[in-house]
């Protein structure tokens, strides 16, 4: 995904994006995403009524200077051997509802399974 986010930053931004990945329990995880004040709150309850969570998720996080712009969020447990390598992916939450688009067009051919919010 690390090509996908340079792709639809400009070159000074570039230089600010920085990655976090961490281990967070599912509720909480969504918790945070409810109470983080986007725009489209709907976005959020799209990605809770359409996502079935494990008890802990991991987050890939990619984010700027002045704040996250992009939630990778996967599985923790390995209940999909029958999936490719990629299939940990959940879930693609664009903090950014412009980005939605970008992020879905190319996570469709590497993980169709996976939301993109």
């Amino acid at each position: 995904m690390l090509p996908v986010v340079r792709s639809v930053l400009t070159e000074a931004e570039r230089s600010t994006l920085n990655v976090e990945v961490f281990f967070a329990h599912g509720g909480r995880y969504q918790r945070r995403l409810l109470s983080s004040g986007l725009e489209d709150p709907a976005r959020v309850e799209r990605f809770l009524s359409g996502t079935a969570l494990s008890r802990y998720v991991g987050v890939v996080r990619f984010q700027l200077d002045d704040g996250a712009l992009v939630d990778i969020v996967c599985d923790t447990t390995d209940i999909r051997r029958y999936y490719p390598r990629r299939a940990p992916v959940l879930a693609v939450f664009p903090f950014a509802a412009k980005l939605v688009p970008t992020f879905a067009q190319a996570l469709a051919p590497m993980a169709p399974w996976a939301m993109v919010v």
